[in-house]
């Protein structure tokens, strides 16, 4: 392995989300449930409203670092669509880290 190795890269970061729905069975189906109630509600929307919905992050167990294979799982289940934006975190703990910006192909919202 080099420094910079882009293959090893995937696969490690294959590798730590199969390992946290893993070390969290049930946390994938809670977050895929929130996923959802924000799609129905939301135009737009990032992992924050997810987290928002889920309640505050110390109250959810599992791995977070699995959230992005959620919201993947959510676009093949038809609810949602990645866009080319992002939005600075409101959460303390993503350090106004950059999110990406999720539009909802079902949302009921007026």
């Amino acid at each position: 392995m080099t420094l910079f190795d882009p293959e090893e890269g995937d696969r490690r970061k294959r590798e730590g989300m199969e390992q946290s729905f893993e070390n969290a069975p049930g946390w994938t189906d809670l977050c895929l449930e929130a996923v959802h109630v924000c799609a129905l509600k939301l135009w737009e929307f990032t992992t924050d409203a997810v987290h928002a919905e889920l309640g505050t992050p110390d109250e959810v167990d599992g791995e977070r670092r699995g959230m992005g294979e959620v919201m993947k799982k959510a676009a093949k289940r038809g609810w949602i669509e990645w866009t080319d934006r992002t939005e600075k975190s409101k959460r303390p703990v993503c350090h106004r880290g950059d999110k990406r910006v999720w539009r909802s192909l079902i949302c009921e919202a007026v």
